[in-house]
């Protein structure tokens, strides 16, 4: 999917010297000078959490506190100057903030009888945004529709044929939505719990983000029903990376990341199974890289990052990192940060900072 480019003049400019005198002096220097802009959820050790903006050498150049743990982050085309973070399922708050801190936070919710699954998009002019969100007291998953032009105001929902819709991704038409189905029933009651494994039924389903008519709805081979898909990611031809969590028998080997187009549909990718297994049945993001043309996934539970060939998944490339979940292109190559607070710039590590990363990292270009 096209990546968020942002103009360095005009969002300089729009922090305004207030904006730039109140950073540290190293983190001026790294907004001045940094090509993208980086953005991940992060806890502590004292308990708290927020939301950071990062140059591309990792330092931390703005930060906004969080009543919860976050998930992942978007940032809005169209301004280019303002991002979203949403709780971790089954929170219910998001958080628009200004990445140049130049206007105060705002807080939104889901409605009652929602909560957030921790992804979201917006729509090509960056007026709308779409969160992926739980009816639980129905098991339906749902795309909830918020003004971001008028406070994020939800103003409409649609059904997204499926339990435990993830990921969510704007398609290269600017109208498509494509929704990562994970198949997975939970309700807050129960905290986390998988309430469903048996009847698992995760699916890709694409919808007309204009009216939330249901335009395709692919499903996995039964063999693999219990393969919960979660994230993706795209490129400039309109293909989709989807990647996912295997809830079935451990001793089964199951492919754990599929790739979609629309001339051959949804197919598994044929990683070995000597890699396959080293990311334990779990996969937490994955990214495409223009540059390299080479997918990436992370396993926090593996500890490993692994990557290979657009064109060749047999040669694959196995990277160890303890605890590593967050993944964004970056370059010819990829950056990627741990829950332990580490994080890796191009294959070299960052500064370590007090920050414990969560799973996910957000990437927006700098042009300028």
């Amino acid at each position: 999917m096209r990546r968020l480019t942002i103009d360095r003049r005009s969002f300089l400019r729009a922090g305004g010297s207030a904006f730039l005198a109140s950073l540290l002096p190293c983190s001026a220097h790294a907004l001045q000078r940094t090509d993208v802009l980086l953005a991940s959820a992060y806890l502590t050790d004292n308990g708290t959490y927020g939301a950071a903006i990062l140059s591309e050498d990792g330092t931390v150049v703005a930060r906004v506190p969080l009543p919860d743990r976050g998930h992942d982050v978007v940032f809005q085309p169209g301004s280019a100057k303002r991002a979203v973070v949403f709780a971790r399922r089954p929170g219910n708050f998001a958080c628009a903030f200004a990445i140049d801190r130049a206007v105060e936070p705002q807080f939104f919710s889901s409605p009652e009888n929602r909560h957030f699954y921790g992804h979201g998009t917006f729509s090509a002019d960056g007026r709308l945004l779409y969160a992926t969100e739980n009816d639980f007291d129905n098991a339906r998953g749902l795309i909830g529709v918020y003004d971001a032009s008028g406070g994020f105001r939800r103003i409409g929902e649609f059904e997204t044929a499926g339990i435990g819709p993830h990921d969510v991704r704007l398609m290269l038409d600017g109208r498509t939505l494509a929704v990562a189905n994970g198949g997975i029933e939970t309700h807050p009651d129960y905290g986390r719990a998988k309430l469903n494994i048996p009847t698992m039924e995760p699916s890709l389903v694409f919808i007309d983000a204009e009216d939330g008519a249901l335009v395709g709805r692919v499903t996995l081979p039964r063999t693999l029903s219990k393969l919960s898909l979660r994230h993706m990611d795209g490129d400039d031809r309109g293909r989709l990376w989807i990647a996912g969590q295997f809830e079935g028998d451990p001793a089964q080997i199951a492919p754990l990341v599929h790739v979609w187009n629309e001339e051959t549909g949804l197919r598994a990718l044929p990683l070995s199974n000597e890699a396959t297994a080293r990311l334990k049945r779990y996969v937490g993001s994955v990214a495409y890289n223009p540059g390299s043309g080479r997918i990436a996934v992370s396993s926090p539970r593996g500890g490993v990052v692994v990557h290979w060939p657009i064109m060749d998944p047999t040669h694959v490339t196995v990277i160890e990192q303890r605890k590593v979940c967050g993944l964004a292109s970056l370059g010819r190559s990829f950056a990627t940060t741990s829950i332990d607070g580490s994080m890796q710039i191009r294959g070299a590590p960052a500064p370590i900072t007090e920050l414990l990363w969560d799973n996910h990292l957000a990437v927006a270009d700098i042009a300028d």
